[in-house]
């Protein structure tokens, strides 16, 4: 695993934004160290000035728990759309997308550049174990720490 934390992440070879955008389950992550969350998801919203609105949507302290929206900016790091940067309040965060459905984009991986937090995203509350393995598989051998990735668990009657 030192050997792929000293390299630059293997991303996607190309991301069509509009494809991408739209409204994800998170399915897997690893752990912010200040909160548990459930219902997690991440909408996605093209702007015509080419930058992202990213709305992160979960419930706090249980599946009906209260529910928080925070809205951020995000936009394209590469031509290929493959780093995004997120910017949240005076910092930012690049993101990479690790791997996506190149066909449907039903599904992705997605992992901050220093390796420290990644994200399985689903269109749908619910993953193959194919998929999710092939996934997990990958972010191993980029070098995140997948001992600390948990699942987030959905409501299914609920929409956020």
């Amino acid at each position: 695993m030192g050997q792929a934390k000293s390299r630059p992440l293997k991303l996607a070879k190309s991301v069509d934004l509009k494809k991408f955008c739209g409204k994800w389950y998170v399915l897997w992550r690893i752990s912010y160290p200040y909160a548990s969350k459930y219902n997690e998801q991440e909408i996605f919203s093209l702007q015509p000035d080419g930058k992202i609105l990213f709305e992160h949507k979960f419930h706090e302290g249980g599946l009906n728990g209260e529910q928080v929206t925070v809205k951020e900016i995000m936009w394209s790091m590469t031509p290929e759309n493959t780093i995004l940067r997120q910017m949240s309040g005076p910092e930012t965060q690049d993101y990479g997308v690790i791997d996506i459905d190149e066909q449907t984009y039903d599904w992705a991986a997605l992992g901050t550049l220093d390796r420290s937090y990644c994200w399985i995203i689903s269109r749908k509350p619910f993953l193959s174990s194919k998929i999710h393995n092939q996934l997990i598989s990958k972010l191993i051998a980029e070098g995140f720490q997948i001992t600390k990735v948990d699942p987030v668990l959905h409501n299914p009657f609920s929409d956020a």
